[in-house]
């Protein structure tokens, strides 16, 4: 059975983010999941754990020469959780900013993930604090390509 390119991408961003590790030379290691049901908790808030949703796609381009191609504008975004801890030796925003830096310089390693996409772009990060956990959520846009009769098929 044939995978669209849309969900192929959403793979590619999971698995990306899953190799954040300080064996690698991140600050952090990360671990991704793309929740199986949406707003269900006992997937979520874990320390340094990335949830990776699709947001709402608006066509980028209707009509590329031949117009049999459509380009496509696809959020999805990665929503890490950092738990708080009066004993941590680093501030939490340190933290933050450091998960929010480490998802971008992976991300841009491939840009076109893994030749699904023509390139990304970042919407400014947004932090948010709880009274137990702080959140960082990095939207990542992939600007990306298909027949217009045929989500399959790379355009």
């Amino acid at each position: 059975m044939s995978t669209p390119i849309l969900e192929t991408i959403a793979e590619f961003i999971k698995d990306a983010i899953a190799e954040i590790t300080t064996g690698n030379g991140y600050n952090q290691t990360l671990t991704s999941i793309r929740p199986r049901r949406i707003h269900i908790t006992d997937q979520i808030n874990r320390d340094l754990q990335v949830v990776v949703t699709q947001g709402s796609p608006e066509i980028f381009q209707r009509v590329v020469a031949d117009n049999h191609v459509v380009t496509w504008r696809q959020p999805f975004i990665c929503e890490a959780v950092a738990v708080d801890s009066d004993d941590a030796a680093t501030a939490i925003e340190t933290r933050l900013n450091q998960i929010c830096a480490d998802m971008q310089k992976k991300l841009v390693i491939d840009e076109t993930c893994d030749g699904n996409a023509h390139y990304l772009e970042f919407d400014p990060p947004e932090i948010a604090h709880g009274p137990e956990l702080s959140t960082v959520k990095l939207t990542v846009n992939v600007i990306y390509r298909v027949l217009k009769s045929d989500p399959y098929t790379k355009g």
